[in-house]
């Protein structure tokens, strides 16, 4: 990858105690507050459910990060259950997965609905199905007057560099919130068991907040670490846990799709996302022809020009790919009008 599609975290020295206060709050707890906290809550009950079965006191909580950043480990330490949790960089997660976790809190019995999402490097599907599958969710969800009580974006900290598709993820969730919901987002670091040494996490932790996460940071988000234990995931969730429903507005996703009835491409994470494709399929088109040229140069045949042909057909066959998905899913978009504006009326933003 070229230096100017990649990043390292720069060795700068950022004091903690310059750090907003408010990105610090969880995990600066004593860890026997949490305990304490997190030994209140009894489960009662764990099971799978589909998105016409929620409900509209459940406190529905979304899971978005890249792949492999640990958002089914996350919902299995939440519920004891196994969700398919990945060990290497393949995906496990190629659907949207909603669990509700019921749990008492204070003497109050409350559903906690947990969704995973795909990440944007899914194994086997694409950038662009990913989107759909994440917009399509988020919009039945609004026909049926859910809104999202919060939002958890996961990072590994063990990650060295900020580029690519990790890069793009972030960009297209910030999208895909919007500004208003900012103050319901926390920012989680994940993987501390991976990172060479906790000087060199810290390190990272601060370059995020300083750099690539300021944005959301700036208007509300929280950054927490997850430690792999239930009582770190307790604590994370539990900020959400109080919201009040009517004091709560959809995120800018769900508004564009429901109450705006606008297509995907024409939201701003649609936007986002095809903008960055398009950047990465132009790169490729370039690299195409001079690919070409080099096989005109090199004659007609050697190893050398078997190399280069291959690797050209290869590009080939992911520009065409790219071009065939984003028809698949204009057409596709185009058909789901009718159904939008059937199930615009239902919810009055």
């Amino acid at each position: 990858m070229s230096s100017t599609n990649s990043w390292s975290y720069p060795l700068i020295n950022l004091r903690k105690d310059k750090l907003d206060p408010s990105t610090e709050d969880l995990q600066s707890r004593p860890p026997q507050a949490i305990s304490r906290k997190a030994r209140r809550r009894l489960m009662k009950e764990t099971q799978n459910i589909k998105t016409e079965e929620l409900k509209v006191t459940d406190k529905v909580i979304a899971l978005m990060g890249p792949t492999g950043s640990g958002k089914s480990t996350f919902i299995s330490t939440i519920s004891g259950a196994d969700q398919g949790i990945g060990h290497d960089l393949m995906s496990c997660t190629n659907e949207i997965k909603a669990m509700r976790v019921r749990v008492t809190r204070e003497d109050e019995d409350i559903d906690v609905v947990l969704v995973d999402t795909p990440g944007f490097d899914d194994t086997y599907k694409s950038d662009y199905e990913i989107l759909q599958m994440i917009s399509e969710w988020i919009k039945q969800a609004g026909y049926k007057n859910i809104l999202l009580d919060g939002l958890l974006y996961l990072h590994r900290i063990s990650d060295n560099r900020m580029a690519g598709t990790p890069l793009r993820n972030l960009e297209v969730f910030e999208k895909i919130c919007g500004p208003q919901a900012c103050t319901r987002v926390a920012m989680v670091t994940t993987m501390w068991d991976d990172v060479e040494s906790e000087e060199m996490g810290d390190m990272r932790e601060r370059e995020l907040v300083a750099s690539f996460w300021k944005p959301m940071v700036d208007r509300g988000s929280k950054v927490v670490r997850y430690s792999n234990t239930p009582d770190s995931a307790w604590a994370i969730l539990d900020p959400f846990l109080s919201h009040r429903k009517q004091e709560m507005a959809p995120i800018r996703m769900q508004k564009e799709t429901v109450q705006q009835n606008k297509q995907l491409r024409n939201t701003d994470a649609g936007q986002e996302l095809y903008n960055k494709l398009d950047e990465i399929d132009k790169k490729r088109r370039s690299l195409m022809k001079k690919l070409q040229k080099q096989i005109e140069r090199s004659g007609s045949g050697g190893e050398i020009v078997e190399i280069l042909q291959s690797q050209l057909a290869e590009l080939e066959r992911e520009h065409i790919a790219e071009t065939d998905r984003t028809q698949w899913l204009g057409g596709r978009d185009r058909g789901n009008t009718a159904v939008a504006a059937c199930g615009a009326g239902t919810r009055a933003w």
